[in-house]
């Protein structure tokens, strides 16, 4: 019997234009050196004791120059994102149905204060939210998913994971949770009307 619902946030709950992309319209900067940049910096600020995220994209800004201060930097980037109102329909259904909603994100300690600001709701939408920067696991690690199922003292088989990622999907898999891809709230809803019967 499925029990709990692990999302990812970024593509699931909350959506925007890729950042590179905007970076390229605004700045001029080519999509992929914005790309590697961003992927190398992603890798060590996701984590716990990363310092802040501006200072770590600072030598880029300069050597592509853009004059930002740290304040229009997290404007930028944050202020594209928004969220999406048929997950969050959709949320508060299940959770009527009393199934436990759990956050599993790949995420940066300036980014997720940011979004528990702006969305407040998110402290009764779910019933707790993991962030990589405060756990120290990524979603690439069997441990991220492993420690939510501790820590709620769920079975694997207890529990269905969406992600926009097929990496993730696959990672979340091989921890033996259901894992599906996720593509909007509708698909969301066969899932788990098909693992509920």
């Amino acid at each position: 019997m499925i029990k709990a619902i692990i999302f990812d946030l970024n593509g699931v709950f909350i959506q925007g234009p890729y950042l590179s992309e905007r970076y390229n319209e605004k700045y001029g900067v080519e999509k992929d050196d914005f790309f590697r940049v961003m992927d190398n910096i992603l890798q060590i600020v996701r984590l716990p004791d990363a310092g802040d995220t501006y200072s770590h994209f600072k030598p880029s800004l300069k050597k592509w120059d853009i004059k930002m201060s740290r304040a229009d930097f997290y404007d930028f980037w944050f202020k594209s994102e928004k969220m999406v109102p048929s997950m969050v329909r959709m949320v508060k259904e299940l959770k009527k149905d009393n199934f436990q909603i759990y956050i599993l994100s790949n995420n940066f300690k300036e980014r997720t204060k940011h979004y528990l600001k702006v969305y407040p709701e998110f402290k009764n939408l779910f019933d707790k939210m993991y962030f990589s920067w405060q756990t120290g696991y990524r979603k690439d690690n069997i441990k991220a998913y492993r420690n939510v199922l501790k820590d709620n003292n769920l079975k694997a088989n207890e529990c269905v994971f969406f992600d926009d990622k097929d990496k993730m999907v696959e990672m979340a898999e091989s921890a033996g949770i259901h894992s599906y891809k996720f593509r909007d709230a509708r698909g969301v809803k066969r899932v788990i009307n098909k693992l509920s019967k």
